[in-house]
């Protein structure tokens, strides 16, 4: 090294340090004036019941900083100040000039996670924490990249003010108190260890304590407010206790169960909409009744709006079809042809007489196929000669099968012929598919209520669709309303030590609940994981209440009467006609209920047509359309004293199997009531 050489670079490297301290310097200099800028419109927020905690350190943290922490009426917003010469957002990533910030916006999620932590005693919901990256120097509408939403300045005070409340005044207060302590001022001071005193509570603070969740701790009481809202927002509702659920990290598959009433399918809302602002693919909410995806759709858009787009809400014969398409094949569905088919079977074969002397009925033989068989998606007559029949009464001997096993290719034959498949085949098809080719339809998370209800091959079919294997289960075996059934095992799920039981029932009252399980206390159920469970269930009840109100009417049209005076004596206490439900045991008196009710002058909409959104009609329909809703109060006319009849040739195993679903529905009905329930007696 030449005389003058070692100087010359130490000098060169002071330099180079000289000018990056320089650009740090001037990039603190921007940012200071940013956060200035931003800190004048966050002001104005105060004359609007906010609070604004600025220039604060992480929750437990001393080096990381957060600009502005602002509570509201629609919750606490994590908010950066950002001034960037260039920022665009595409295909939901971030980008600043051309460099991709998705470790920005990673951050960001990450914060919320830990503000979320933070309070996660005062019962607030993950939907309810934001975070927003606020740009000075650029006019931006609101983006949602997940659940971080960048904005221009001038446009944020309107998109705040704008937002759904979710917060009263002194839930608010005790929240931001609540930062103000775990999120100190980012000051040097903040970096000695130091005891912190919280300070007294103010006598504002004291008066008139409403509490955050919407249970009363201590006596379990509900909220006033919430009662008084309608019901599509009781729907929303998710417990404190039950935020863990929410926000839980597990590796596998998940299964959440528990009686009627424990909060099962809101948790499930709540999980898809945390899940879909963090993941890349869409997440899949999906149930076997058709009608219920729809609704919940509906509802997870009051929990978070942003939240819903990146969740798609379908049944399970929807995204059968969606994967058939997405891979060029067609499938023609006809119930219609499919009984004919059925009934030609049955004619052709020996096996009406090989069969009869077990059940003469051949729609008993029909659910066999459609739910034991083909709901097990059996190829081979071994199989199914060997098959454990979950949940089948009529006893069939193993030697005596292969009659009904003919009986089933001829039905397979006859659909063949005609062109068309019944809506087990769609499953079975569309599962084959996706075991040839995995990945032609993924989702980041498959979230699957009322599983219960599903066949074995449907749950096949919705697991595949999952990446690493992120579904989560939830349902109730005591509600299950369809014959058949089957165990996790056989579909190779694995849910040892990922499960949890909900045990508080904060839907029904107790009375409400005493008399619904009268019609299941003295019947076992399969609950899918290989036990057989007691009719009676551990469960804490939340809330008291009214008795049903049972009425007993001498004819059909007196019982019509009482029926629409009972709705409009509710109506007169205040109550919308939106939070009443009519529900019945078959579709013909749905529409004859319909039609009692609209010469009454009282509007109608029926549960299939239900979309979850909030209008002044009475809702009617089947108990099985009522799966997985809330209603304040249920009516229930047509009920007897008896159980129905028992059916031509039906023999009395196969009659206490069908009675025992429909003590089930009758069950699955009584529980869908919260506040009131009203059973209309015919004479028997």
């Amino acid at each position: 090294m030449a005389a003058g050489d070692s100087a010359r670079e130490e000098a060169e490297r002071l330099r180079r340090h000289a000018l990056a301290v320089h650009e740090r310097a001037n990039n603190f200099l921007v940012a200071a004036e940013s956060e200035k800028t931003l800190a004048r419109y966050l002001r104005e927020l105060v004359q609007f019941g906010w609070r604004i905690l600025e220039d604060r350190a992480w929750p437990n943290s001393s080096r990381a900083n957060i600009d502005f922490i602002a509570i509201g009426p629609p919750g606490v917003l994590v908010i950066d100040a950002k001034e960037w010469a260039d920022v665009t957002i595409a295909d939901d990533t971030l980008y600043r000039g051309d460099a991709d910030e998705t470790e920005t916006v990673d951050k960001q999620i990450a914060l919320i996670d830990r503000i979320a932590d933070q309070l996660e005693d005062h019962g607030l919901v993950p939907s309810a924490i934001e975070s927003v990256l606020a740009f000075t120097n650029h006019d931006m509408k609101a983006t949602s990249i997940g659940p971080v939403t960048a904005i221009g300045v001038t446009e944020l005070i309107g998109w705040l003010l704008a937002r759904p409340r979710r917060l009263k005044e002194s839930q608010r207060r005790r929240i931001a108190d609540h930062l103000e302590l775990g999120c100190p001022p980012k000051t040097p001071q903040t970096t000695l260890t130091r005891t912190k005193v919280p300070r007294k509570p103010r006598p504002q603070d004291v008066e008139h304590e409403e509490p955050l969740i919407q249970f009363d701790e201590v006596q379990g009481a509900l909220n006033e407010a919430l009662l008084a809202r309608p019901i599509e927002d009781w729907m929303t509702f998710v417990h404190p206790d039950q935020n863990k659920l929410v926000r839980a990290q597990w590796n596998g598959p998940y299964r959440i169960r528990g009686p009627a009433g424990t909060g099962k399918t809101v948790v499930g809302l709540h999980r898809a909409v945390y899940l879909a602002q963090r993941t890349d693919l869409p997440v899949l909410f999906t149930s076997y009744v058709k009608t219920l995806p729809r609704v919940q759709a509906a509802l997870a858009r009051r929990i978070s709006p942003t939240g819903a787009d990146n969740i798609e809400f379908a049944s399970s014969h929807q995204v059968a079809y969606r994967v058939l398409e997405t891979a060029g094949m067609t499938a023609t569905i006809d119930p219609v042809a499919c009984g004919v088919a059925f009934q030609r079977a049955w004619d052709e074969t020996a096996s009406a007489t090989q069969l009869s002397r077990f059940e003469p009925r051949p729609e008993y033989w029909r659910e066999e196929i459609d739910y034991v068989i083909k709901g097990r998606g059996i190829l081979d007559f071994e199989a199914y000669r060997d098959l454990d029949r979950v949940g089948r009464k009529t006893v069939f001997p193993r030697e005596s099968r292969a009659g009904l096993w003919n009986l089933y290719c001829r039905y397979g034959e006859l659909l063949e012929e005609a062109g068309v498949c019944d809506f087990n085949d769609l499953l079975i098809n569309a599962l084959e598919i996706l075991e040839e080719e995995p990945r032609l339809l993924r989702y980041g998370a498959v979230i699957i209520d009322e599983v219960q209800d599903l066949t074995l091959t449907g749950l096949r079919f919705l697991s595949a669709l999952a990446r690493d294997g992120q579904v989560l289960l939830i349902g109730d075996g005591q509600q299950s309303v369809y014959p058949g059934g089957f165990n996790l095992a056989e579909a190779g799920i694995n849910i040892s030590g990922r499960s949890t039981v909900l045990k508080v029932n904060y839907r029904n009252t107790a009375q409400i609940l005493e008399r619904a399980s009268r019609e299941v206390t003295h019947d076992r159920f399969g609950d899918l994981e290989g036990s057989i469970e007691p009719g009676t269930r551990d469960v804490t009840i939340a809330r008291q209440g009214p008795a049903p109100l049972e009425v007993f009417a001498g004819s059909q049209l007196h019982l019509e009467r009482q029926l629409v005076d009972q709705i409009a004596r509710t109506r007169d206490r205040g109550v919308p006609l939106g939070d009443l439900a009519v529900l019945v045991a078959y579709l013909d008196e749905v529409k004859r209920y319909r039609r009692v009710l609209g010469t009454a002058g009282i509007p109608t909409v029926e549960l299939s047509a239900y979309d979850g959104t909030t209008q002044d009609k009475v809702k009617v329909g089947t108990f099985k359309r009522g799966k997985g809703l809330d209603f304040k109060y249920v009516l229930m006319p047509g009920m007897r004293h008896q159980p129905p009849a028992q059916r031509s040739g039906e023999t009395e195993s196969a009659y206490a199997e069908r009675r025992e679903r429909f003590r089930r529905e009758l069950f699955v009905g009584m529980t869908r009531a919260r506040d009131g329930l009203w059973l209309g007696y015919l004479p028997r």
